[in-house]
Protein backbone atom coordinates (compact mmCIF):
# COMPACT_ATOMS: atom_id res chain seq x y z
CA UNK A 1 0.00 0.00 0.00
CA UNK A 2 1.35 3.77 -0.94
CA UNK A 3 1.94 6.20 1.40
CA UNK A 4 2.58 9.73 0.69
CA UNK A 5 6.31 10.90 1.74
CA UNK A 6 6.97 13.54 4.20
CA UNK A 7 8.19 15.33 1.12
CA UNK A 8 4.65 15.04 -0.51
CA UNK A 9 3.20 16.25 2.72
CA UNK A 10 5.44 19.27 3.24
CA UNK A 11 4.72 19.80 -0.82
CA UNK A 12 0.97 19.89 -0.50
CA UNK A 13 0.81 21.83 2.69
CA UNK A 14 3.29 24.65 1.02
CA UNK A 15 0.51 25.00 -1.80
CA UNK A 16 -2.32 25.21 0.51
CA UNK A 17 -0.20 27.80 2.02
CA UNK A 18 0.52 29.79 -1.13
CA UNK A 19 -2.86 29.61 -2.29
CA UNK A 20 -3.77 31.45 1.02
CA UNK A 21 -5.30 29.20 3.27
CA UNK A 22 -2.88 30.92 6.09
CA UNK A 23 -4.40 29.57 9.36
CA UNK A 24 -2.83 26.17 10.30
CA UNK A 25 -6.05 24.41 12.05
CA UNK A 26 -7.45 24.92 8.89
CA UNK A 27 -4.54 23.81 6.93
CA UNK A 28 -4.03 20.80 8.78
CA UNK A 29 -7.76 19.61 8.41
CA UNK A 30 -7.34 20.23 4.51
CA UNK A 31 -4.10 18.70 4.27
CA UNK A 32 -5.32 15.56 5.81
CA UNK A 33 -8.30 15.38 3.25
CA UNK A 34 -6.36 15.96 0.13
CA UNK A 35 -3.15 13.47 1.25
CA UNK A 36 -5.97 11.19 1.93
CA UNK A 37 -7.43 11.43 -1.24
CA UNK A 38 -4.22 11.22 -3.18
CA UNK A 39 -3.07 8.39 -0.85
CA UNK A 40 -6.39 6.32 -2.65
CA UNK A 41 -5.73 7.53 -6.18
CA UNK A 42 -2.33 6.05 -6.16
CA UNK A 43 -3.43 2.96 -4.99
CA UNK A 44 -5.65 2.25 -7.27
CA UNK A 45 -3.84 3.15 -10.53
CA UNK A 46 -0.11 1.75 -10.13
CA UNK A 47 0.72 3.72 -13.08
CA UNK A 48 -0.20 7.44 -11.76
CA UNK A 49 2.70 9.74 -10.16
CA UNK A 50 2.06 11.89 -7.00
CA UNK A 51 2.81 15.26 -9.02
CA UNK A 52 0.13 14.09 -11.62
CA UNK A 53 -2.66 13.28 -9.41
CA UNK A 54 -1.88 16.19 -7.12
CA UNK A 55 -1.87 18.13 -10.35
CA UNK A 56 -5.62 16.68 -11.13
CA UNK A 57 -6.82 16.91 -8.18
CA UNK A 58 -5.82 20.51 -7.70
CA UNK A 59 -7.41 21.05 -11.43
CA UNK A 60 -10.81 19.57 -10.03
CA UNK A 61 -11.11 20.65 -6.79
CA UNK A 62 -9.33 24.19 -5.58
CA UNK A 63 -12.13 26.42 -6.02
CA UNK A 64 -14.15 24.01 -3.79
CA UNK A 65 -11.18 24.15 -1.02
CA UNK A 66 -10.99 27.86 -1.09
CA UNK A 67 -14.93 28.17 -0.71
CA UNK A 68 -14.80 26.11 1.68
CA UNK A 69 -12.11 27.73 3.77
CA UNK A 70 -13.75 31.15 3.40
CA UNK A 71 -17.25 29.62 4.62
CA UNK A 72 -14.98 28.94 7.67
CA UNK A 73 -13.72 31.73 8.34
CA UNK A 74 -16.98 32.96 8.69
CA UNK A 75 -18.58 30.39 10.84
CA UNK A 76 -15.48 31.19 13.00
CA UNK A 77 -16.15 34.83 13.46
CA UNK A 78 -20.00 34.53 14.12
CA UNK A 79 -19.01 31.96 16.65
CA UNK A 80 -16.57 34.39 18.58
CA UNK A 81 -19.14 37.20 18.60
CA UNK A 82 -21.40 34.29 19.88
CA UNK A 83 -19.37 34.03 22.28
CA UNK A 84 -18.51 37.57 23.46
CA UNK A 85 -22.17 37.71 24.28
CA UNK A 86 -22.78 34.56 25.32
CA UNK A 87 -19.60 35.04 28.39
CA UNK A 88 -21.95 38.22 29.47
CA UNK A 89 -24.62 36.41 30.72
CA UNK A 90 -22.48 34.26 33.10
CA UNK A 91 -23.18 34.78 36.77
CA UNK A 92 -19.60 36.17 38.01
CA UNK A 93 -20.15 38.59 34.73
CA UNK A 94 -23.99 39.62 36.44
CA UNK A 95 -22.81 39.57 39.96
CA UNK A 96 -19.74 42.09 38.93
CA UNK A 97 -22.76 43.95 36.93
CA UNK A 98 -24.68 44.58 40.14
CA UNK A 99 -21.80 44.82 42.59
CA UNK A 100 -20.90 48.19 40.47
CA UNK A 101 -24.71 49.49 40.19
CA UNK A 102 -24.28 49.36 44.15
CA UNK A 103 -20.78 50.79 44.39
CA UNK A 104 -22.32 54.02 42.09
CA UNK A 105 -25.27 54.13 44.67
CA UNK A 106 -23.27 53.96 47.62
CA UNK A 107 -20.78 56.54 46.30
CA UNK A 108 -23.10 58.80 44.02
CA UNK A 109 -20.33 59.28 41.98
CA UNK A 110 -21.48 60.32 37.88
CA UNK A 111 -19.29 59.87 34.83
CA UNK A 112 -19.56 62.51 31.67
CA UNK A 113 -19.08 61.19 27.97
CA UNK A 114 -14.95 62.51 27.69
CA UNK A 115 -14.65 60.24 30.66
CA UNK A 116 -16.62 57.58 29.28
CA UNK A 117 -14.76 57.80 26.15
CA UNK A 118 -11.03 58.65 27.07
CA UNK A 119 -12.06 55.36 29.37
CA UNK A 120 -13.06 52.79 26.89
CA UNK A 121 -9.98 53.63 24.40
CA UNK A 122 -7.76 52.89 27.17
CA UNK A 123 -9.88 49.40 27.21
CA UNK A 124 -9.33 48.95 23.75
CA UNK A 125 -5.63 50.02 23.55
CA UNK A 126 -5.20 47.39 26.90
CA UNK A 127 -7.36 44.88 24.69
CA UNK A 128 -4.49 45.01 21.62
CA UNK A 129 -2.04 44.80 24.15
CA UNK A 130 -3.03 41.81 25.47
CA UNK A 131 -3.68 40.31 22.81
CA UNK A 132 -0.16 40.87 21.33
CA UNK A 133 1.43 39.25 24.39
CA UNK A 134 -1.01 36.21 25.04
CA UNK A 135 -2.19 35.46 21.39
CA UNK A 136 1.02 35.45 19.44
CA UNK A 137 1.10 31.69 18.45
CA UNK A 138 -2.65 31.70 18.72
CA UNK A 139 -3.54 34.01 15.54
CA UNK A 140 -2.01 31.38 13.38
CA UNK A 141 -4.86 29.31 13.86
CA UNK A 142 -8.63 30.47 12.71
CA UNK A 143 -10.39 30.91 15.96
CA UNK A 144 -7.07 33.01 17.22
CA UNK A 145 -7.59 35.01 14.35
CA UNK A 146 -10.94 35.70 14.32
CA UNK A 147 -11.14 36.55 18.24
CA UNK A 148 -8.60 39.66 17.60
CA UNK A 149 -10.53 41.01 14.53
CA UNK A 150 -13.35 41.11 17.04
CA UNK A 151 -11.85 43.15 18.97
CA UNK A 152 -12.50 46.34 17.21
CA UNK A 153 -16.14 45.60 17.68
CA UNK A 154 -17.11 46.06 21.49
CA UNK A 155 -14.98 49.67 21.39
CA UNK A 156 -17.56 50.48 18.30
CA UNK A 157 -20.51 48.85 20.08
CA UNK A 158 -19.90 50.10 23.47
CA UNK A 159 -17.20 52.99 23.42
CA UNK A 160 -18.07 55.07 20.15
CA UNK A 161 -20.96 56.95 21.42
CA UNK A 162 -22.16 57.58 24.93
CA UNK A 163 -25.39 56.73 24.07
CA UNK A 164 -26.95 53.32 24.46
CA UNK A 165 -29.04 53.43 21.45
CA UNK A 166 -25.95 53.08 19.28
CA UNK A 167 -25.10 49.99 21.28
CA UNK A 168 -28.89 48.15 20.59
CA UNK A 169 -29.34 49.11 17.06
CA UNK A 170 -25.60 47.46 16.97
CA UNK A 171 -26.03 44.30 18.79
CA UNK A 172 -29.04 44.02 16.90
CA UNK A 173 -27.34 44.24 13.36
CA UNK A 174 -24.98 41.77 14.50
CA UNK A 175 -27.95 39.23 15.74
CA UNK A 176 -30.11 39.89 12.28
CA UNK A 177 -26.62 39.21 10.09
CA UNK A 178 -26.41 35.83 12.18
CA UNK A 179 -29.53 34.62 11.70
CA UNK A 180 -29.31 35.65 8.14
CA UNK A 181 -25.89 34.75 7.24
CA UNK A 182 -27.02 31.18 8.52
CA UNK A 183 -29.59 31.17 6.19
CA UNK A 184 -27.85 32.53 3.16
CA UNK A 185 -24.94 31.30 3.76
CA UNK A 186 -24.30 29.96 0.73
CA UNK A 187 -25.51 33.16 -1.57
CA UNK A 188 -23.55 35.40 0.70
CA UNK A 189 -19.65 33.53 0.40
CA UNK A 190 -20.26 32.58 -3.53
CA UNK A 191 -18.46 34.95 -5.22
CA UNK A 192 -20.25 34.71 -8.42
CA UNK A 193 -23.14 36.90 -7.04
CA UNK A 194 -24.72 39.08 -8.96
CA UNK A 195 -25.04 43.20 -8.45
CA UNK A 196 -28.58 43.00 -7.27
CA UNK A 197 -26.88 41.27 -4.59
CA UNK A 198 -24.63 43.87 -4.15
CA UNK A 199 -27.14 46.27 -3.58
CA UNK A 200 -29.50 44.90 -2.04
CA UNK A 201 -26.77 43.90 0.73
CA UNK A 202 -25.70 47.93 0.96
CA UNK A 203 -28.80 49.31 0.99
CA UNK A 204 -29.80 47.48 3.96
CA UNK A 205 -26.63 48.20 5.41
CA UNK A 206 -26.92 51.79 4.96
CA UNK A 207 -30.94 51.93 5.84
CA UNK A 208 -29.63 50.44 9.49
CA UNK A 209 -27.49 52.40 10.15
CA UNK A 210 -28.52 55.34 9.20
CA UNK A 211 -31.57 54.74 11.30
CA UNK A 212 -29.48 53.95 13.87
CA UNK A 213 -27.57 57.84 13.74
CA UNK A 214 -30.59 59.41 13.63
CA UNK A 215 -31.99 57.72 16.66
CA UNK A 216 -28.45 58.73 18.40
CA UNK A 217 -29.51 62.59 17.32
CA UNK A 218 -32.63 62.33 18.06
CA UNK A 219 -32.25 61.32 21.92
CA UNK A 220 -29.09 62.96 22.29
CA UNK A 221 -30.57 65.80 24.41
CA UNK A 222 -32.14 63.21 26.73
CA UNK A 223 -29.02 61.64 27.80
CA UNK A 224 -27.81 63.12 30.84
CA UNK A 225 -24.69 62.14 33.29
CA UNK A 226 -27.26 59.32 35.05
CA UNK A 227 -27.93 57.55 31.95
CA UNK A 228 -24.29 57.53 30.55
CA UNK A 229 -22.75 56.59 34.04
CA UNK A 230 -25.25 53.49 34.06
CA UNK A 231 -24.33 52.86 30.63
CA UNK A 232 -20.86 52.98 31.79
CA UNK A 233 -20.92 50.42 34.33
CA UNK A 234 -22.70 48.34 31.91
CA UNK A 235 -20.16 48.62 29.30
CA UNK A 236 -17.08 48.26 31.77
CA UNK A 237 -18.80 44.86 32.61
CA UNK A 238 -18.79 44.22 28.88
CA UNK A 239 -15.13 44.68 28.58
CA UNK A 240 -14.77 41.76 31.48
CA UNK A 241 -16.62 39.21 29.70
CA UNK A 242 -14.42 39.67 26.73
CA UNK A 243 -11.19 39.87 28.31
CA UNK A 244 -12.67 36.18 29.72
CA UNK A 245 -13.89 35.29 26.74
CA UNK A 246 -10.19 35.84 24.88
CA UNK A 247 -8.55 33.69 27.50
CA UNK A 248 -11.47 31.15 27.31
CA UNK A 249 -10.65 30.76 23.63
CA UNK A 250 -6.70 30.71 24.18
CA UNK A 251 -7.44 27.71 26.17
CA UNK A 252 -9.51 25.98 23.31
CA UNK A 253 -6.96 26.69 20.84
CA UNK A 254 -4.13 25.38 23.09
CA UNK A 255 -6.13 22.12 23.44
CA UNK A 256 -7.03 21.80 20.11
CA UNK A 257 -4.07 22.95 18.22
CA UNK A 258 -1.15 21.78 20.91
CA UNK A 259 0.59 20.39 18.73
CA UNK A 260 0.65 22.05 15.34
CA UNK A 261 1.10 25.43 17.22
CA UNK A 262 4.66 24.11 19.22
CA UNK A 263 5.84 22.84 15.66
CA UNK A 264 5.35 25.97 14.02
Amino acid sequence: MKKLTKQNIQFIDNYLKNSGIEYLDVRVELLDHVASTLEAQLNEDNTLTFYDAFKNYMVANKKQLLTDYNARKQDVFLKVIYQHGKSFLKGDTVVLLFVLILVQQYFQFKIDENIFQYTNFLLLLLMIVTSLLFFRKERKTSLGSQVLTSLVLPYYVFGGKANPISAIFLCLFFVIYYKLFNKYKKMLIDKNRNLATYITLGALIVCWFSISIFLVKLTKEYINNTIITYYYIFQLVAWYALFKSLFYYKAEIRNQYKIILEEN
